[in-house]
């Protein structure tokens, strides 16, 4: 049944976790450009610390939370494409940086507890019914997506992930770039890359349309 918690309280979450085979952990504000600084740190920081320490005291072993591509900061100032989960983390965010602590904790805890955390970095999530309000504005023209790589990625596909990771026996702690392999505009990437990233290196040639955020990882690692 549904049953209702608030990330900031970490009592709830305890009682809550209890004989839970693994969680996944979305429970967290998806930007903070609709909140202050202070309000966001609290939420994704408290609040992803609550679970993972919720989590090693009912004994739950694996667990999944959703980081993001906002961990690589401004990508037009990444030194190389495409953007791989060993691209530097050079955040341009209070959200972005939550994020990369975010994931230092999830690996410090799966060296205390025996746990096996895996962080998604998600592209831009497009729902059932989100593709008129969510992806059409950034595919009307190809700038409107640039400053992500032109990824989405289905929110059924975000799911897969989680639940792959769940019944897999990977490990550790393990970060993954989680996007669509193709761009979300029509238009070669090699053009896309030469028109709006024109002094970027390529480190390794990308198909016509593929993505240069690429989720290559998750497929090998999951499948």
């Amino acid at each position: 049944g549904y049953r209702q918690a608030d990330v900031l309280d970490g009592a709830s979450l305890h009682e809550l976790f209890e004989g839970a085979d693994g969680v996944v952990h979305f429970g967290s504000l998806p930007t903070d450009n609709w909140s202050s600084g202070s309000v966001c740190y609290r939420n994704l920081m408290l609040g992803g610390y609550n679970v993972f320490q919720a989590c090693a005291q009912a004994g739950v072993k694996r667990l999944v939370h959703a980081s993001s591509m906002e961990v690589y900061g401004n990508l037009r100032q990444q030194p190389l494409l495409p953007i791989t989960e060993d691209s530097p983390l050079t955040t341009s965010s209070i959200y972005g940086s939550s994020k990369v602590m975010l994931e230092r904790l999830a690996a410090d805890y799966c060296r205390w507890h025996g746990m096996s955390i895996a962080a998604l970095r998600l592209g831009r999530i497009i729902y059932e019914d989100s593709w008129s309000w969510r992806l059409q504005a950034h595919t009307e023209a190809r700038e409107n997506c640039a400053e992500c790589l032109w990824c989405y990625v289905d929110a059924r596909d975000v799911a897969d992930a989680c639940r792959l990771w769940l019944a897999s026996d990977v490990e550790g702690f393990q970060p993954f770039n989680v996007a669509a392999e193709d761009v979300c505009v029509d238009a070669p990437t090699a053009e896309l890359v030469h028109e709006f990233f024109p002094d970027m290196k390529v480190a390794s040639p990308l198909g016509e349309y593929e993505c240069p955020f690429v989720s290559t990882a998750l497929r090998d690692t999951l499948g």
